[in-house]
């Protein structure tokens, strides 16, 4: 067990390495430039390298274990043939208080239901025309699965794959170390208050889905590109900025309501909008996206965009394609979950037309989820504001802030409001946003107490230890197929499935389980969650899914 945590621990070091490694291929610049900046730039820089990386691998090669090892390897190696060990220290450092958080048995519910499940598909060497017959949710699953597909290596099989999702987490909070260290300015006052909200509030890899990895790299966009001054790189900086949010996008379609914040950074200061538009780095990254997002789409769905029906091909001449009624269907049961619909009272319980009719909704989604989920969370962002100004900070003096942006992240929290109206879709533009209205009216301090903030950040880290060994126990101690019985891995129950064979293929189908919902969670071959009839042609590695309704 030990020698296993061990790996795993290293594995995280030398992972965070290997993403730095291939964001120094994104940079592209010169080795002096490359030592003096935030070693974290790299590994967000290389997070996209990676993601696109991984999309054409699926689609060119089988997946395959040495293989990934090798592209883990070539990362690695980029790293020290640039940077040497420096940093080193610092992410092993950094990779070891924080390590406690990634130990998990039982993930987000999420994961088991269809998470998993899907990053598997992915990883059986078929490319799969209509993927989502096998169940509708794989049509919106996450890009970053592709990325999560390159950690199934030799030995340790699919046991790695949240090590890049913790790794953002872990990277943001490096970031905003090495730039509190090194900064003098108030921009440093946001970057401690989202150290210490991250380390208080986030603390577990089980919160961790593809909808909060979006809003930490939102907060690093942020941070970085738009309210950091680039004194000397503004237009580099806007195209990067740029390129970011596209890539969030990619991650996550709900990544939109941050449109207004790029907007912002375009339009703040001197503009350009031809040169931004014909600048050769954001059009090819924008091609590599488009093109990204729309092969994905098209594989799994048989459409160009899954949100826009004409571009699905008819069902009646490719029987692999998805019956668009079910994406329409799915969208429509995402959005009355997010509005909370299903939560009402049952008392003057309102139709589905009613309740979406005239903003009627407003009043029961602040009952069932603002009062329990969002304002709890504002009044930690209150303490945390609070404590940072009072106790860390020292000046008497108050720095004016230009507060326009405010205008702007408001209208950006309103599109999440009408469209994704949940906390983990929102977190960075309701945490933006309170912070900065904070600093309106309190003002922000000119110098801070070091000492003061290290001992915050200890007791800070001494809870979140604290917290997951508690958490940690407990699953040890758990009599339900999440027991600790993997450790330090994530467990991977044994499930009841019907198995079936069609033209050499082996697969199988959901069925019911003991204490556990239907799902296709870790079968041991393709898996088809629903009871429709599914049939299966092949062409080489390509694998074609007919869903008869």
């Amino acid at each position: 067990m030990l020698i296993k945590t061990f790996v795993y621990y290293l594995i995280l070091v030398l992972s965070l390495c290997s993403i730095c490694g291939y964001g120094i291929l994104f940079s592209n610049e010169k080795k002096v430039e490359i030592e003096k900046e935030n070693i974290f730039n790299y590994f967000f820089k290389g997070l996209i390298i990676i993601t696109i990386l991984s999309i054409v691998y699926y689609f060119l090669i089988p997946n395959n274990k040495i293989i990934n090892f090798t592209i883990f390897l070539i990362g690695i190696l980029i790293y020290f043939k640039n940077l040497k060990f420096k940093n080193v220290n610092f992410i092993s450092f950094l990779s070891l208080i924080f390590f406690s958080g990634l130990l998990i048995s039982k993930t987000h519910e999420d994961f088991s239901i269809y998470h998993f499940q899907h990053i598997k598909e992915l990883t059986d060497g078929y490319i799969k025309f209509g993927m989502a017959n096998l169940d509708i949710r794989y049509f919106y699953s996450s890009i970053f699965a592709y990325t999560q597909a390159i950690f199934r290596f030799p030995y340790f099989d699919l046991k790695l794959i949240n090590l890049p999702v913790y790794s953002i987490y872990i990277s943001l909070i490096g970031y905003l170390i090495l730039e509190i260290n090194k900064s003098k300015n108030k921009i440093q006052f946001f970057h401690i208050l989202f150290l210490l909200l991250l380390i208080f509030k986030f603390k577990r890899m089980s919160e961790f889905g593809y909808d909060y990895i979006g809003q930490f790299i939102l907060v690093y966009i942020f941070l970085e590109y738009i309210y950091k001054n680039n004194k000397g790189n503004e237009f580099k900086s806007k195209v990067e900025s740029v390129i970011f949010f596209l890539y969030t996008l990619l991650l996550k379609i709900s990544n939109i309501y941050f449109l207004p914040i790029i907007i912002y950074k375009i339009i703040n200061k001197e503009l350009n909008i031809k040169q931004l538009l014909l600048n050769n780095k954001l059009i090819i990254f924008s091609i590599i996206f488009l093109f990204s997002f729309t092969l994905n789409s098209f594989t799994k769905t048989g459409c160009l965009n899954y949100f826009i029906e004409f571009t699905c091909l008819s069902k009646n001449k490719y029987s692999w394609a998805i019956d668009y009624q079910s994406v329409e269907e799915t969208k429509k049961l995402s959005k009355l979950w997010a509005r909370g619909f299903y939560h009402q009272k049952k008392i003057n319980l309102l139709s589905e037309q009613d309740y979406n009719k005239n903003l009627k909704w407003i009043n029961n989604w602040y009952q069932i989820h603002f009062l329990p989920k969002i304002f709890p969370y504002i009044i930690i962002l209150a303490l945390i504001y609070l404590v940072v100004k009072f106790f860390i900070g020292e000046s008497k003096k108050n720095i004016i802030q230009n507060l326009k942006i405010i205008y702007f992240l408001l209208f950006s929290n309103l599109i999440w409001l009408y469209f994704f109206p949940q906390f983990r879709f929102g977190v960075a533009g309701i945490s933006l946003l309170f912070f900065l209205i904070f600093s309106k009216f309190l003002k922000i301090p000119k110098s801070y107490n070091y000492k003061k903030l290290l001992s915050i950040c200890i007791i800070g880290l001494i809870y979140f230890n604290f917290s997951n060994f508690i958490r940690i126990n407990k699953e040890f101690h758990r009599e339900d197929i999440y027991k600790f019985v993997n450790f330090p891995f994530f467990v991977l129950p044994k499930l009841n499935f019907d198995e079936y064979s069609q033209d050499k293929i082996k697969y199988n189908r959901s069925s019911e389980n003991d204490n556990f919902w239907r799902t296709c969670f870790n079968s041991d071959y393709i898996c088809v969650n629903h009871d429709d009839e599914i049939e299966f042609k092949s062409k080489g590695r390509i694998l074609f899914i007919n869903k008869k309704n």
